[in-house]
């Protein structure tokens, strides 16, 4: 077997590194051809601070804007969204030049909007920040609409069952999962804003007056600058690879011991609902009456279970369904307010979360609860561990935890024990009946497995 089968192509791969590599390396002897002697080095740090400065600022108005704007496009599946993310990318296919001739058409002194403001937006430290956010936000819409598609819609679903709202869990949940080319920017700039000097104008401005000796040392502060943002870059890789490699602890499961220890006793609410949605040439139809507390939808895959929980919970809208529990009708309700537990069939664990901040993520997070619960189902020396550090199974006790942690009167379990080996899985179905007849909670499971 040919050893290289495992790496296809690797000398293409290689050839592409040699050859980003080779400008660093030919750059080392013209070093010393440079006209350090003659450097302005009073007007080399000006424009350094106008590059840094008009690069942070065009970084937070990007920031500010272009990350909601990502995420309504990542969301959105009108046409008008999908016609506005097509001219955001625009000027991604435009030479630098023509973006700053297209800005000095809407901003330039002759412009309706120039010769109302004055022209302060041409030839000033405002055009040089306008200039770099047209050129350089579309790489972080395109960036943030890609993360944020990337980003399990569950989370956000699980994080509304918890009773956040919509814009707690675009900053809480949706904002942390998912995080430029200002600084470097030449083209637009030069067009809109020649004064005050930014680093790339000024570093065109001596090459075309002085030549390449003078230019070179101006090269020295954007290799710097270059050079620190890889080292952080790769600091913070290697933050996170060095969390990927920590061992994961042992799954096992406590024995049931008292379970009504951290839970106070609830009114004996009975549940009623008649759920309607028609996807396609799908049909679901199904009503329940109030007859128990405790409900076992079993059916095969793909005949509507999990769209059934959801439609419960209110993470699908559809106004021909009615559900109640008890005297309070839930089908008015949003999700984050009809103080249900929830637990998907991946479980929806926040990735950027430890298991201590999942457990104390609910808005009405019991916190003598959760410990009782950590404890209950082997969590306890694992609090500091995120999701990625735990086993598939030591995930699925978070979860499940984090589901019991709250004082809800419904809880929605799908394929709660698939995870498990038949021991555990037996052990858990106990705790769960026992956690049933203690408490007054209403329970629905939706499973496969007739046992």
């Amino acid at each position: 077997m040919n050893r290289y089968a495992a790496r296809p192509l690797w000398w293409l791969a290689a050839l592409l590194a040699v050859y980003l590599c080779a400008p660093f390396v030919a750059s080392v002897p013209q070093l010393g051809a440079a006209d350090w002697a003659n450097v302005d080095w009073h007007e080399t740090w000006s424009a350094v601070a106008v590059s840094a400065g008009s690069a942070s600022v065009a970084s937070l108005v990007i920031l500010l804007g272009s990350v909601p704007l990502g995420y309504f496009l990542a969301r959105s599946t009108s046409r008008k969204m999908a016609l506005l993310g097509f001219v955001m990318q625009l000027p991604l296919a435009l030479p630098p030049l023509t973006s700053g001739v297209l800005l000095l058409f809407l901003l330039g002194p002759y412009s309706w909007i120039g010769r109302f403001t004055g022209g302060i937006f041409t030839d000033s430290f405002t055009g040089i920040v306008l200039a770099e956010t047209f050129v350089a936000a579309p790489f972080l819409i395109i960036a943030a609409k890609s993360t944020f598609t990337a980003v399990d819609p569950v989370l956000d679903d699980v994080a509304a069952t918890l009773s956040h709202h919509a814009g707690s869990r675009f900053f809480l949940v949706m904002l942390p999962v998912a995080w430029l080319r200002a600084f470097g920017e030449f083209g637009a700039t030069v067009m809109v804003a020649y004064h005050p000097y930014s680093l790339p104008v000024y570093t065109y401005v001596v090459f075309g007056g002085q030549g390449l000796p003078a230019m070179m040392p101006l090269l020295l502060p954007k290799l710097l600058i270059a050079i620190l943002c890889v080292a952080l870059s790769i600091y913070s890789l290697r933050q996170r690879t060095d969390a990927d490699e920590t061992e994961s602890a042992d799954d096992a499961l406590e024995p049931a011991t008292n379970l009504t220890a951290s839970r106070g006793a609830a009114p004996d609410l009975k549940l009623a609902f008649h759920l309607r949605r028609q996807l396609g040439a799908f049909d679901l139809d199904i009503a329940w009456t109030p007859v128990k507390r405790r409900l076992a939808i079993i059916e095969p895959s793909g005949s509507g279970k999990s769209l059934a929980l959801r439609l419960i919970a209110g993470l699908e809208s559809n106004a021909a369904s009615s559900v109640r529990l008890g005297d309070a009708k839930l089908d008015a309700l949003p999700p984050e307010r009809r103080q249900i537990g929830y637990m998907p069939q991946n479980y929806g664990l926040f990735p950027h979360m430890t298991v201590a901040q999942q457990l104390a993520f609910p808005v009405d997070a019991d916190t003598a609860s959760a410990r009782y619960w950590l404890d209950h189902l082997g969590l306890a020396q694992l609090t500091a561990r995120l999701p990625r550090q735990l086993s598939f199974g030591q995930r699925q006790h978070v979860a499940l935890a984090r589901v019991l942690t709250r004082h809800s009167d419904l809880l929605l379990f799908d394929e709660p024990f698939a995870a498990l080996d038949t021991p555990r899985r037996r052990r858990l179905q106990q705790s769960l009946r026992a956690l049933q007849r203690e408490i007054s909670s209403v329970t629905i499971i939706v499973t496969h497995d007739p046992d």
